[in-house]
């Protein structure tokens, strides 16, 4: 039987992550999904890692990464199921 310990660890990780990015939005903070912030956003995530020494600033992290994530992959290439 699988252990659900790394669902429940993704689970609040991703909630973190939405939490954060949903703040950050309700300021004003838009345009993550903009490809001209892409050089930017690459900065600012290597940035994060090295300061990184926290719970928070490690979801900051995480968010820049998912920011670059998207920001590379091609178009119509998200996944919407479960992997083969």
């Amino acid at each position: 039987m699988k252990s659900f310990k790394l669902l429940e660890v993704i689970a609040q990780f991703q909630l973190e992550m939405y939490y954060k990015l949903e703040r950050k939005e309700a300021q004003g903070e838009t345009g993550w999904d903009n490809a001209a912030w892409k050089d930017a956003c690459r900065k600012c995530l290597q940035e994060h890692v090295d300061k990184a020494v926290t719970r928070e600033d490690w979801v900051d992290v995480a968010n820049f990464s998912m920011f670059m994530w998207y920001l590379t992959v091609e178009e119509n290439t998200l996944v919407t199921g479960e992997p083969e």
